[in-house]
């Protein structure tokens, strides 16, 4: 191009305008690649606004929408409102209309009781004034005592002792006071209840004493009830003795109770104090009215007294005549020691719970049958045999229902029910009376038989051993095992109290191995027996109380176990599975903080209760809910041991009833 020769070089013109061509060829390129950029730029501005419009269009539907959403969640907003407004007023119509009607309803209601009230009260108003003419006509009169009472129970600070001071008076007669100091209120709220008894004692005692006097004046109390006798007066301050002493044991109680809250929250000293006016009314018929409660008395003697003199025109039926006698009037007396109302003509409905402290009443009643046949038949003492006799068959059926709360009178007495009627008696009666030596007499007896001493008439032939340990031995087997059981643990847990432990021991192991030969004679393993686990645990209560006893306890705990073990397969047998496990596992972990996790006993029950849960079917994720799930619904609070020691204390209990 340019007619150049190749090869020849190219001259300045040449190359002049090679290098012009290349920089028009440059030119036009730069030209090019400016015109393509403008187009591409251009392109991309089209493309970019026509994307911010798409965008802005969007934009605009977007927010049209959102408009029209946020419009339409307020209408919906206003309905529901609208609704839940109208829902509330129609609801507030309804709950004001069933007010309205549960006011009216109530309103009617209490109307009606009000009106019931007053018809029955106007209905006993009319009865009682009609049963009072009934009272006045035959003659029937009422006399009225007062007795004042004070129970202080004090501590001056938080190191000094607790000192009770309790003080009675009856009427104007001399007033009696007994104090007593202790360490905790805890332990003078049980410790000082005998100062109340003592207190009541002398303060009945001053009362009698003025009584009697003012009867030799003419103007005592046998001057104003002309139908009560000398018996029945001495009858009537034991009635109003034991009631003092109850109604003192109780305040005693309650002070005792609040003086240890008192104390307990601020750490320093406190008082308690009760005072109160006990009023006792009695009413006497005339002496010669049939239900005069001298002359029921008499007839009951009489009936007795049949039995043995034929010429004595008495009652028939002989003891059981008497024993119906004396049941009416231990109901009437049942109500004056709980100060109901004194009539004799028309006695006092007792509630339908009934009242504590037949025991009680029996106790007085037939200490004051017995003082009347000895006075009555003086000249025959068979008489007055017969009917100590039948007082102690009837005192030991009262007693039998020690069972029962309804049996108990006075706060502080514990143990088998023959001890507490001895107790109870000797708080009321003179040591010679004939009702407090009988039973002191079965005390003493029982106690005898349990330690297993010979009696009073066998110790006047010490050279009958074989027929004297024959007798022992028959009068052991006499008594049902349940029943020996039964006083062996009570007068055990009475002899541990009292510090006799080694003796408490002896008789603790003595009924351990009565209840392991009674099992063996039901042709049962007697080592290997959940039966004895009232005796086992009794044991360990004992065991706990002497450091020296440790190695004994480990090893009645292993036996207490072995017995869980048995109950709880008596349970899986049963059908319940699930429960045995939770049982056997709930006392393992009771007892191994004291035997330790490596005992023998754990070891091998830690094992059977995985085995059990495996069995029934529990995976181990399961196991830990099921688990807590059974611990709370069979064992609850009290563990497994003592649910199950309940368990079979219970039955042995019904099988003694």
């Amino acid at each position: 191009r340019g007619g150049a020769v190749v090869g020849k070089e190219m001259s300045e013109e040449e190359r002049a305008r090679e290098a012009e061509l290349r920089a028009e060829r440059r030119a036009r390129e730069a030209e090019a690649e400016k015109e393509r950029r403008r187009v591409r730029d251009e392109e991309e501005a089209a493309e970019k606004a026509r994307e911010e419009g798409r965008m802005r269009l969007q934009a605009e539907a977007e927010a049209r929408a959102a408009e029209e959403e946020e419009k339409r969640r307020e209408e919906m907003r206003a309905e529901l409102r609208r609704r839940n407004a109208e829902e509330k007023e129609r609801l507030e119509a309804r709950l004001k209309a069933e007010a309205e009607a549960k006011a009216a309803q109530l309103a009617a209601e209490r109307a009606e009781r009000e009106k019931e009230r007053l018809a029955r009260e106007k209905a006993e108003a009319e009865e009682l004034a009609r049963r009072q003419v009934i009272c006045d006509e035959r003659g029937e009169v009422e006399m009225t005592v007062s007795a004042d009472t004070e129970v202080v129970m004090k501590r001056d600070n938080a190191t000094a002792p607790v000192e009770v001071i309790v003080t009675a008076r009856v009427g104007i007669s001399e007033g009696a006071t007994e104090s007593a100091s202790f360490r905790s209120a805890d332990e003078a709220r049980v410790a000082s209840l005998p100062l109340c008894s003592t207190v009541a004692a002398k303060a009945m005692t001053a009362y009698g004493s003025d009584a009697r006097l003012q009867d030799m004046m003419g103007n005592g109390p046998l001057s104003r009830l002309p139908g009560m006798d000398d018996l029945e007066f001495e009858h009537w301050t034991r009635v109003m003795q034991a009631r003092m002493d109850s109604e003192m044991r109780t305040a005693i109680v309650r002070c005792g109770a609040a003086l240890e809250v008192k104390l307990r929250e601020s750490k320093r000293g406190g008082t308690e104090k009760s005072k109160a006016t006990i009023r006792f009314k009695r009413r006497c018929l005339p002496a010669e009215d049939e239900e005069n409660i001298v002359h029921r008395m008499e007839s009951a003697v009489d009936a007795v007294a049949g039995e043995i003199i034929e010429e004595i025109e008495g009652p028939s039926g002989g003891c059981d005549a008497a024993s119906d006698i004396l049941a009416a009037v231990e109901f009437y007396e049942l109500g004056q020691l709980h100060g109901l109302h004194p009539s004799v003509v028309f006695p006092a409905e007792h509630p339908k719970t009934g009242l504590s402290g037949a025991l009680m009443a029996s106790i007085l009643t037939l200490s004051h049958f017995i003082k009347r046949a000895e006075r009555a038949y003086a000249d025959d003492i068979r008489v007055g045999e017969r009917a100590r006799q039948l007082a102690a068959t009837l005192v030991g059926r009262s007693a039998s229902k020690q069972g029962s709360w309804r049996a108990m009178y006075l706060d502080g007495f514990t143990g088998d029910a023959l001890t507490s009627a001895a107790a109870m008696a000797d708080t009321v009666l003179p040591e010679d009376d004939a009702i407090r030596m009988f039973l002191n007499g079965a005390v003493e007896e029982q106690r005898r038989r349990l330690a297993g001493e010979e009696r009073a008439f066998e110790e006047e032939w010490p050279d009958e051993d074989e027929v004297r340990k024959k007798r022992l031995k028959e009068m052991r087997e006499s008594q049902p095992i349940t029943e020996r059981l039964y006083a062996l643990r009570n007068s055990a847990l009475q002899l541990a109290q009292s510090g006799s432990k080694d003796q408490a021991r002896m008789m603790l192991e003595e009924a351990y191995a009565l209840r392991k030969n009674d099992v063996a004679k039901n042709n049962k393993d007697p080592e290997n027996t959940a039966e004895t686990l009232p005796e086992l645990i009794a044991l360990v209560h004992l065991f706990e109380t002497r450091q020296d006893w440790a190695d004994d306890l480990r090893a009645i705990r292993r036996e207490v176990l072995k017995s869980v073990r048995v109950a709880t397969d008596e349970i899986s047998a049963d059908g319940d599975a699930i429960a045995a496990v939770a049982l056997l596992e709930s006392a393992v972990d009771e007892y191994e903080p004291f035997l330790g996790e490596d005992d023998e006993c754990v070891v091998a029950y830690r094992a059977d209760v995985d085995a059990m849960w495996t069995t029934a079917g529990i995976d181990p994720v399961e196991r830990d809910e099921c688990g807590d799930e059974c611990m709370a619904n069979i064992v609850g609070s009290a563990g497994a041991i003592s649910m199950l020691t309940e368990k079979y204390t219970k039955e042995i209990e019904v099988r003694r009833r």
